[in-house]
């Protein structure tokens, strides 16, 4: 019944918004956006309010895109979206492109409030790397779950249930080496933990999100049954935790 369940569920939740040809740019970006893993966790966020995939290509001479991306010393004459170290980075909008509106559409997202949050919000090991405008100060962001946490529930136990002690519901059935969502829970960059746990070993093995992650190099397959998700999941499944009881991990270690 449970797997009947989901399976609604995920037909339910797959069903929305098919991309075409039309609805599609090319944005180049520099090195360091694409190994960062920056730009696997901005584009698939505005594909997903929008309805608008992002092709993400590499910046170099002869590139065919609607959009570049990339610090100032490597585009000129484009608009300021967001820092990056001691870089500005600029978006240059490909006058020859005919997706102008597409274009534009993204730049007037990464200029709203939540386009702004989530370039703030991006933080692998707990560290911000990039800050929306130009000139703005670091500064904490309040994150919004807007996902389904009782879908969320149901996910959770199915996909992260295999290894992760999701809750009394599996209590006895996780992997020893893995901490409990509770404990996750508990930490203080929990947030970053599951928004990007795509992106932290072991999950780039064997997990796929749609549109997101690249398929599995055919030499390489997933050594276990694949983590096989969308965003939309991945929210209801935070949404879940973010209403979670945190473990109690006790005190620090004190030493003498």
């Amino acid at each position: 019944m449970l797997r009947a369940a989901i399976a609604i569920a995920m037909l339910l939740l797959l069903g929305g918004q098919a991309f075409g040809q039309d609805r599609q740019i090319t944005v180049a970006n520099s090195t360091e956006l694409v190994e960062s893993g920056f730009a696997k966790y901005l584009y698939p966020r505005f594909s997903l309010k929008k309805g608008i995939r992002i092709n993400a290509v590499a910046l170099h001479g002869g590139v065919e895109a609607d959009l570049l991306i990339g610090p100032d010393y490597m585009v000129k004459d484009g608009i300021p979206v967001f820092k990056g170290g001691d870089s500005v980075y600029m978006a240059y909008a490909v006058p020859s492109s005919e997706k102008a509106d597409l274009v534009n559409s993204f730049l007037d997202w990464l200029d709203s409030e939540i386009g702004k949050r989530t370039i703030d919000s991006f933080a692998p090991d707990g560290v911000q790397l990039y800050e929306s405008g130009p000139a703005t100060e670091v500064k904490a962001v309040a994150r919004e779950f807007s996902g389904d946490a009782v879908i969320g529930a149901k996910f959770a136990l199915a996909l992260c249930g295999r290894c992760h002690v999701v809750g009394e519901v599996n209590r006895k059935k996780g992997l020893g080496s893995t901490p409990s969502f509770g404990a996750l829970r508990a930490m203080g960059d929990w947030e970053n933990r599951f928004f990007m746990f795509y992106l932290l070993n072991p999950h780039p093995a064997f997990t796929q999100i749609e549109d997101v992650t690249d398929p599995f190099d055919e030499t390489r397959p997933s050594p276990i049954a694949p983590l096989e998700l969308t965003l939309e999941i991945l929210d209801s499944i935070i949404s879940y935790v973010n209403e979670m009881e945190p473990a109690d991990l006790g005190g620090e270690i004190q030493f003498q």
